[in-house]
């Protein structure tokens, strides 16, 4: 526990940094990987494992915990269509969206988003091909609607059709890593990008910190990079505790760009979950500054057999554009999937 209270004390005070400072954790991460995930004690009592011996009960609890942990993550990212899930999933499906989000003083905004992933045959499930708005799964999926849910849709109307290739380095409950590049249609010019996506995920059961780190090239732009780190925490069979720091940084703007978010999630049943969210996003430039915090309740459910699901998220943002006062808003959703449903709970 210990270990893991300095661990997020340097994720906390590096994710401000900036790039430089994310690289240093992510060697220093990098560092303990091997002595956090397969340390043993030097003395070893009565149920832990010793050296060149089967596991202890101690191990096997441990071990059983920090699946728990996982797969209860899992199982609420991939009911929510979280970006970490999308970017993994190794299946073929066809997604349909339809959003309508009303803020106080801006009127209603409605989307409509289509989005083809195949696996390609003859890959071993490695080779995935894409076609959507965008070639770029973490923005296009805007499952976390911490970006800006008004900005996103309005740009999506400027989206035409784009293509994007996604190779599987290695895919394991630990480690991901792949390559996507895509090419992109907007106002009739090409854009064309390219770049790596690492996941590594560290367990401290009842504890799980997840590593993302994703650096793209866009012609015409330059480098974006991406680095997030969450941690999450099973309360009960039924709340999560997740903890995310993110910073963002481009080649073709000034300062670097952070959030730190705090979610909950509740199953209420199979069908049903909550997720109550606590979002602070900053910027360093022109000066280190909060620009906007927010708090929202989603709901969503399954409404109809495994491939119809429908979402309310109400929030009450408050943006230092308005002064910080209360901006009320809500996000109407209704998401259709097609093709393989295995993973989706």
């Amino acid at each position: 526990m210990r270990q893991l209270t300095t661990i997020v004390s340097i994720i906390l005070v590096v994710i401000t940094a900036g790039p430089a400072g994310v690289c240093r954790l992510h060697s220093f991460l990098w560092t303990i990987r091997p002595a956090v995930a397969w340390a043993e004690p030097e003395n070893p009592g009565p149920g832990l494992m010793s050296p060149g011996k089967a596991p202890g009960k101690v191990d096997i609890a441990h071990k059983e915990l920090s699946r728990r942990v996982t797969d209860f993550a899992g199982y609420l990212d991939s009911f929510f269509d979280d970006q970490a899930y999308e970017a993994e999933a190794n299946t073929t499906r066809l997604k349909l969206r339809f959003n309508s989000f009303i803020e106080d003083g801006e009127g209603a905004d409605f989307n409509t988003k289509i989005r083809l992933r195949l696996v390609l045959p003859g890959s071993k499930k490695r080779l995935h091909f894409s076609i959507a708005g965008d070639p770029d799964d973490e923005a296009d999926v805007d499952n976390s609607l911490d970006d800006g849910i008004r900005e996103d849709l309005e740009k999506e109307n400027e989206r035409s059709l784009s293509a994007g290739l996604r190779y599987f380095f290695t895919s394991t409950d630990r480690r991901n890593l792949s390559l996507r590049t895509g090419l992109r249609l907007r106002g009739g010019s090409p854009v064309l990008k390219i770049g790596p996506r690492y996941r590594e995920t560290f367990s401290f059961a009842p504890w799980a910190l997840r590593f993302t780190q994703t650096v793209d090239w866009f012609s015409g732009v330059g480098w974006e990079t991406k680095s997030s780190f969450d941690l999450d925490r099973p309360l009960s069979d039924a709340f999560l505790f997740r903890a995310t720091a993110e910073g963002s940084w481009f080649e073709d703007e000034d300062g670097f760009f952070y959030d730190l978010r705090m979610r909950l999630f509740q199953a209420l049943t199979k069908r049903r979950v909550l997720q109550y969210e606590w979002n602070n996003y900053f910027e360093t430039s022109p000066s280190h500054r909060l620009e906007e915090t927010n708090f929202k309740v989603r709901y969503r459910q399954r409404i109809w057999r495994e491939w119809l699901y429908f979402e309310v998220a109400p929030q009450v943002s408050f943006p230092r554009e308005n002064d910080f006062n209360a901006t009320p808003g809500i996000l109407f959703r209704l998401e259709a999937f097609f093709g393989n449903l295995k993973d989706l709970k």
